[in-house]
């Protein structure tokens, strides 16, 4: 268990660095020391999520280039967009196997942070319905335990969500536009309760998003 504490601090190290791979290289270490002591080990999941999330990284980064690569009708495309899938695939994977082992310990916490996780990885893929429904689930789970933090977090992922449907026109832009304020709203109210400043920062960055996209001359 130390020595899988170990690779996993690396490996967050490595992520905040923006050095995917070896990242994805001391999870993977990780994962292998837990499963020596337990294969349904708590420390486990988390490694697995954490794997989830620098995976999402990973394709968002390939989508960024599939995008620039189509602007500019590059033969390597199709690679980049195996790629992607590839990614996208696995991080859904790993989210899910440490889905089960949070739901064998009723790690409300962990549980919660894998609908995020996968909230992301629907919203960046553009499945908007599989986001918002991830989004629901992860504030049911905070709600449960008056989990602030989860709650703010699934609160952002859902004014994402509804910005995003405000872009494409999706149903009615007053009605979105109302859901979006109130869901960054919550979620900045929900972040002041708790200690954890980062995530009140994105709140308020995202409350000013919101309210620039859902202004009178933006409608």
């Amino acid at each position: 268990i130390t020595r899988g504490n170990i690779q996993s601090s690396y490996g967050r190290m490595y992520r905040r660095e923006g050095r995917y791979d070896l990242a994805l290289r001391h999870f993977s270490q990780a994962i292998e020391e837990y499963g020596k002591r337990d294969a349904e080990h708590r420390n486990l999941a988390r490694s697995l999520a954490n794997m989830g999330y620098v995976e999402r990284l990973i394709a968002l980064q390939l989508r960024k280039r599939i995008d620039a690569d189509a602007a500019q009708r590059r033969r390597s495309e199709p690679d980049l967009r195996r790629d992607y899938e590839t990614t996208r695939a696995q991080a859904l994977a790993h989210l899910d196997r440490a889905a089960e082992i949070y739901k064998i310990h009723s790690n409300h916490r962990g549980a919660g942070t894998v609908c995020v996780n996968r909230g992301h990885l629907h919203l960046d893929s553009g499945d908007l319905h599989k986001a918002d429904d991830e989004a629901r689930m992860a504030y049911t789970l905070g709600e449960e335990k008056h989990d602030y933090i989860l709650m703010a977090r699934a609160r952002l992922l859902e004014c994402m969500v509804e910005n995003n449907k405000l872009e494409e026109g999706i149903e009615d832009p007053a009605w979105i536009a109302h859901l979006a304020l109130e869901a960054a709203k919550e979620a900045v109210e929900l972040a002041r309760r708790t200690e954890n400043r980062r995530l009140l920062s994105r709140a308020l960055i995202w409350q000013g998003l919101t309210i620039c996209a859902t202004s009178p001359g933006s409608l």
